[in-house]
């Protein structure tokens, strides 16, 4: 075979086999919307991989919030009752109230005092109570909750002029619910208690009697 026959052949082989149409570097090598795969144009089978699954999506309440705050308000329905209650309430679903009592601004301890021919003097109490609402919403919904308070009252004896005064403690409950408003709070409940007296003075202990304590409460006032 002489020279010029190789060269022919030699060319011919490398035009039809030298650079297959499909062949390629990248993308953009290829037709269409084929992709370069190992150096070969090829029809895309997906999306770059199998699609995760979704997760599920958790609800979120946003109206339930735990935060803690503290909160000023009073028992109007005291001066009809047992005196107004300045209280100061800290937390959030689960509280802390420091609970004050002023007698003499309620009605029912000049009554019960004239019962017993009496005229009432004085009286103050300060209790501590734990709340918690149900819900787990910050001073807001309905809430029950229990405590004690010490009470001091004393009065004096309308025929001899004799005073007297008496120490008790009152554990008790409570419930009701509370409503939340942009400037103020509002709550209505009930509280059950007993007052169990612990001292006296100017009467003997023995004459002290145990009676039962119960009202009404309509607290008004605002967060701090």
């Amino acid at each position: 075979m002489n020279p010029q026959s190789t060269a022919l052949i030699f060319a011919m082989t490398c035009f039809f086999c030298g650079s297959p149409a499909d062949a390629c570097t990248k993308d953009t090598d290829c037709k269409g919307d084929r992709i370069c795969v190992e150096a070969v144009c090829t029809a895309p089978t997906g999306t770059g991989g199998p699609t995760p699954p979704a997760q599920p999506v958790m609800p979120v309440n946003t109206a339930v919030s735990s935060e803690s705050r503290t909160a000023f308000y009073g028992n109007l329905l005291g001066l009809l009752q047992f005196g107004l209650t300045p209280t100061l309430e800290m937390g959030g679903s689960k509280t802390i109230l420091v609970r004050g009592r002023l007698l003499n601004t309620g009605l029912l301890p000049y009554l019960l005092a004239a019962e017993e021919g009496e005229t009432f003097e004085f009286g103050i109490g300060l209790g501590f109570l734990a709340r918690t609402y149900v819900g787990g919403q910050s001073q807001q919904g309905p809430y029950f909750g229990a405590g004690i308070e010490v009470m001091n009252a004393g009065s004096t004896d309308d025929y001899n002029g004799n005073e007297y005064s008496t120490t008790s403690l009152i554990p008790q409950v409570e419930g009701g619910i509370r409503w939340d408003y942009p400037n103020y709070i509002v709550g209505v409940g009930a509280f059950l208690g007993a007052t169990v007296p612990i001292s006296t003075s100017g009467y003997d202990m023995d004459e002290a009697d145990s009676l039962v304590a119960a009202g009404l409460m309509v607290d008004v006032g605002w967060y701090l």
